[in-house]
């Protein structure tokens, strides 16, 4: 069956372009226009088709190396299934970096555009981009055959360790110790916990750490990455610094303290109140106050006073927790929030004499 129009010889290379059918075996004959005379050339075509795609053949591997709850890494390999031979390249990306580039804290560097994609191993029909993507946030890239069509890929990494840390403070006293509190919030975790210099932990004790400088590390395994159930395997590490310092045991106490009550008629009454001088962390000190005559000899209470202690005079304490040792001198209680008025309006009877206050309105 002849297809499509006669090409010219030219004593070069011909080509007769896409064929209607597509698929098939193709022979070629060639006619002397002056004689009319035919001959099949020698050899035959065969056209085939092949179902070109672009998949993500290694999602979502982490990399661990986060500084950060944020800029952690993720590993790439993005395969094209096509025919062998040909010329693929990156024509659109948003959020794929180069494997090699810059790691946590640097800035990652985008995978540049017209990157042309390797055929490994040469001849498979197998084209691989290797890069990396940025915890949460994901890429987009779009990669061509040249002259040809375009292939479209995305995807989003989310680490399944997922975790918390909190920290209040990066300079503690000496006195009081404290639990850590962490939580590894996602599933397929190995294992998560907390390390003071290196050494397992549950809890921050000052006092029996003594005074220095602490690295606390939160650290959550996420295990073997399994892509099938969606899991990189993350490892991440959070780390705080934290110092120790010693607190002065020589107090110096202000004589006479004039304490306001706050807006709900309650005011609790802090070191920092009482004191006079610096003491790096008011956490070591308490303040107690005694209410009951003879003041100075107790019993001390908690250094909070409310309403019933207005234009009262008590003596106060400040007390070292770790020293024992404390100063003392004495406190007023007032009120200096003015009273709010609320005006509300009322009828009044033209016979009524007096609308002095405290007589019934209707």
């Amino acid at each position: 069956m002849r297809m499509g129009a006669s090409v010219p010889g030219t004593g070069n290379a011909i080509s007769f372009g896409n064929q209607p059918p597509g698929v098939g075996n193709y022979t070629v004959v060639a006619t002397v226009v002056a004689t009319s005379c035919t001959i099949t050339m020698a050899g035959a075509a065969q056209v085939t088709a092949v179902n070109c795609r672009i998949e993500i053949t290694d999602p979502c591997i982490c990399l661990n190396n986060a500084t950060s709850l944020s800029n952690g890494q993720f590993g790439e390999e993005i395969t094209i299934f096509a025919i062998t031979g040909q010329t693929w390249t990156l024509v659109a990306n948003t959020g794929l970096y180069q494997p090699n580039g810059p790691t946590p804290p640097g800035a990652p560097v985008l995978i540049p555009l017209n990157t042309v994609i390797t055929e490994s191993p040469a001849g498979s029909g197998e084209y691989i981009l290797n890069g990396v993507h940025v915890d949460d946030i994901g890429y987009s890239i779009t990669v061509r055959i040249t002259g040809d069509r375009n292939l479209p890929s995305e995807l989003l990494c989310v680490p399944q360790s997922g975790h918390t840390f909190r920290s209040d403070r990066a300079v503690l006293p000496v006195f009081g110790a404290g639990s850590l509190p962490g939580r590894s919030g996602r599933r397929h975790v190995v294992s998560a916990g907390f390390f003071i210099n290196g050494v397992s932990a549950t809890e921050f004790d000052p006092a029996a750490l003594g005074v220095g400088s602490y690295v606390i590390k939160y650290i959550v395994n996420g295990g073997v990455p399994d892509p099938e159930n969606d899991d990189p395997g993350c490892i991440y590490t959070i780390t705080r610094f934290v110092q120790v310092v010693a607190t002065p045991t020589n107090l110096n106490c202000n004589d006479f303290v004039n304490v306001s009550l706050e807006a709900d008629c309650s005011t609790e009454i802090f070191p920092d109140m009482v004191l006079e001088g610096t003491y790096g962390c008011f956490d070591d000190y308490v303040v107690e106050i005694d209410r009951t005559l003879p003041l100075g000899n107790g019993p001390w209470l908690p250094g909070v006073v409310n309403a019933d202690d207005i234009n009262r005079t008590y003596a106060v304490r400040v007390r070292h927790l770790v020293s024992g040792n404390s100063c003392w001198g004495t406190l007023k209680i007032e009120d200096k929030i003015p009273p709010v008025v609320v005006c509300e309006n009322f009828d009044l009877p033209c016979n009524v004499p007096d609308i002095a206050p405290g007589l019934p309105v209707f």
